[in-house]
């Protein structure tokens, strides 16, 4: 077997490899904040996804949420005027250091939890707003996560889970693919896109829409690409993957130089789904 399928293979098992996303690549914030980066500074939408999805939380006084794979917080911290006084929030995640930098990135009251969503506690509690940012397509049982989801909203609660589709960041998997370089963070078989979302989530919710956050990226800089492209990478990987990184960087450059901004192709949004 050659070193790229040896790669892709490991790319392909670890989109679900709960030890991995723990131990690796959802460590910490670093690998997060990479992309995070270049989103922030490079979209062209106006409003903010994080702002965007916060609004289709609802306006209610009172609300009972938890937060599903909150990671370092980047929904909470970016909308932290607009929540309600009286909202009860619980963020969660599989990484005990993410929650940690949530809990000290957000000054509100909120609760802190580590919980696998593949065995969530919570028996007796119900949530008026269930959210995923980005998290279902890593799950193996993903089909029993949703179903356990669904019991714990209350009667007319909702599900807001937020994913891609195929066409996300589509020049950018051309490129690296043109290099011979894969990601963890894409899969061309993932269980959970905008284009499969609304059949699976039916199964369970009475009511499902799907909203999209029109947006693409104009980028003016080669190195927040890059760092976005080796977030995606194994660390046992990446020494062997530095001709190939060479490589793409190189192209880039040329391609900004003659062309003044490297386009680049977002494929977002949001399902609601309603229990009741």
């Amino acid at each position: 077997m050659t070193l790229l399928c040896c790669i892709m293979d490991h790319a392909m098992s670890n989109l679900v490899d709960e030890k991995y996303l723990r131990e690796e690549q959802y460590r910490d914030s670093s690998r997060l904040n990479a992309r995070y980066r270049l989103h922030a500074r490079f979209s062209q939408n106006p409003n903010p996804l994080h702002e965007w999805l916060f609004s289709k939380i609802g306006d209610q006084e009172r609300l009972s949420i938890l937060d599903l794979g909150c990671g370092p917080g980047y929904l909470w911290i970016n909308n932290i005027d607009k929540i309600p006084t009286k909202w009860k929030i619980v963020l969660s995640d599989i990484s005990t250091k993410m929650l940690h930098e949530s809990r000290e990135r957000i000054l509100r009251t909120m609760d802190f939890v580590m919980m696998d969503i593949q065995a969530l506690p919570f028996s007796r509690l119900r949530f008026d707003v269930i959210i995923t940012s980005f998290v279902l397509h890593h799950i193996p049982k993903l089909k029993q996560s949703i179903s356990d989801i669904r019991k714990r909203l209350v009667g007319e609660g909702k599900l807001l889970a937020v994913t891609s589709g195929e066409a996300h960041m589509g020049e950018l998997k051309t490129w690296m693919s043109t290099f011979g370089i894969t990601s963890v963070n894409w899969n061309a078989e993932s269980k959970f896109t905008l284009q499969n979302g609304t059949g699976i989530l039916s199964e369970y919710f009475e009511r499902v829409g799907v909203f999209e956050y029109e947006d693409s990226l104009c980028i003016l800089s080669v190195d927040p690409i890059m760092d976005y492209v080796i977030s995606g990478i194994r660390d046992e990987d990446v020494q062997s993957l530095q001709s190939n990184l060479s490589e793409l960087r190189r192209f880039l450059e040329v391609y900004l130089k003659q062309n003044g901004e490297i386009r680049i192709t977002k494929e977002t949004g949001v399902f609601v789904a309603h229990a009741g």
